[in-house]
């Protein structure tokens, strides 16, 4: 009987004889390396990564876990006081990767906006819902496509020539985001990205005016913004990338979305900057 170790364990050897031919075992293949660490995360399925902090134009964001991300955008919280008002916002995404080359995604940011000037008060919640879907087939490319939900809903008061006039207002939009990156070094890379507002509810409002003492008014109404046509457009540009510090400059053509938000501002139709700066660490 055989005492000790067995005689059938041996160490797995990186090389074994086959005849009079010896067969080498390769090496294990090393991971394929980021080159597209500062992807967008806007209209993607990306997330940051657990720890990860991104502070920039358009997002301060951080990631809680692999799978959930909090943030805010804050444009709203800076221009809000400008014009006399207040904002505040939260983000939240949600995320995972199926087999490191498909990465899903769900964001909800609800805006609210309260403006109070002169004898005009706005008081307004806008609600972006984002569900996007991104492919990397290979480390330099990465091609994203997400459908993006927002409702509005507000309540307006103002006063001309001491007439009283309030009312409500409710819309929704759907649209289309698609983006294509493609990195040629760690530093520069390009991309190209297209926006479709595929669908519009009509404005609906309801107001109420106090024509004097004895006499009020109110109306019940629709308005369609479009004329029969969808706001759209297409963006190409350059994405820099220095350490943690990333910058996406380019130009569009057509509407512009406000990025993050997604509303279309209709009358500035025509050429227009794409900018995001951001460092994320």
């Amino acid at each position: 009987m055989l005492s000790g170790p067995s005689a059938y364990a041996q160490p797995e050897p990186d090389a074994f004889e086959l005849g009079d031919y010896d067969i080498a075992l390769a090496p294990p293949r090393a991971p394929e390396p980021d080159v597209l660490p500062g992807r967008s995360l806007d209209a993607t399925g990306y997330l940051l990564d657990r720890g990860q902090i991104e502070i920039g134009l358009w997002n301060f964001g951080y990631g809680i876990t692999d799978w959930l991300n909090i943030g805010t955008v804050p444009a709203p919280w800076l221009i809000a006081p400008v014009l006399d008002g207040v904002s505040a916002n939260l983000s939240l995404k949600l995320g995972f990767s199926v087999a490191q080359r498909w990465y899903l995604a769900l964001e909800v940011n609800p805006i609210w906006v309260n403006f109070e000037t002169g004898r005009r008060k706005l008081d307004a919640w806008l609600v972006p819902v984002t569900a996007g879907v991104s492919l990397r087939p290979v480390s330099r490319q990465s091609y994203s496509l997400a459908v993006r939900y927002a409702a509005l809903t507000g309540d307006a008061n103002t006063d001309i020539e001491s007439h009283d006039i309030a009312g409500a207002l409710v819309t929704s939009v759907v649209q289309v985001v698609a983006q294509a990156e493609y990195r040629f070094t760690h530093v520069f890379g390009l991309y190209l990205q297209g926006y479709l507002q595929v669908w519009e509810e009509n404005l609906r409002f309801r107001a109420g005016a106090r024509l004097d003492d004895r006499t009020r008014a109110a109306v019940d109404g629709e308005l369609d913004p479009t004329d029969g046509e969808r706001p759209w457009a297409i963006i190409a540009g350059a994405h820099f990338r220095w350490g943690v510090a990333n910058l996406r400059i380019g130009v569009g053509y057509n509407e512009f979305f406000v990025t993050r938000i997604g509303l279309a501002l209709r009358k500035f139709q025509g050429p227009f900057p794409d900018v995001n700066f951001y460092f994320r660490f």
